[in-house]
């Protein structure tokens, strides 16, 4: 997951204008992301009624890229892979990496593990 609002992402904040448009699907309801929405992801899992314990954790770490690696990575994203600009944009972000950030990003990441087992 991206945007850990507590810590800064200049890359995220550099382009920010060039990845403007649709929502991804990850960005879930309420305004927090699907996968790191706790409440409603154990509210569903203990909804079921199959698990005898749900849990979750979360982890943030730090995940450092060169300017042809986080042109590969955002190369995956739905909203870059579906646009008709997706090679111009990937480029850009390329060239913004290498320019700007000297060949070195950092992207904040954050991981949800979420349990559930029978007793």
């Amino acid at each position: 997951m991206f945007g850990d609002d507590s810590r800064p992402d200049p890359f995220h904040l550099a382009t920010r204008d060039l990845l403007e448009g649709p929502e991804p699907p990850s960005a879930g309801e309420r305004g927090i992301p699907f996968g790191l929405d706790t409440e409603a992801r154990l509210a569903a899992l203990t909804r079921i009624g199959a698990f005898d314990i749900v849990d979750s954790t979360v982890s943030a770490w730090s995940l450092v890229l060169d300017a042809d690696q986080t042109a590969a990575l955002y190369a995956t994203f739905s909203t870059v892979s579906l646009r008709p600009d997706r090679d111009s944009v990937l480029a850009e972000l390329r060239r913004i990496a290498r320019d700007e950030f000297g060949g070195r990003v950092v992207r904040n990441m954050t991981t949800s593990l979420y349990i559930a087992r029978k007793g």
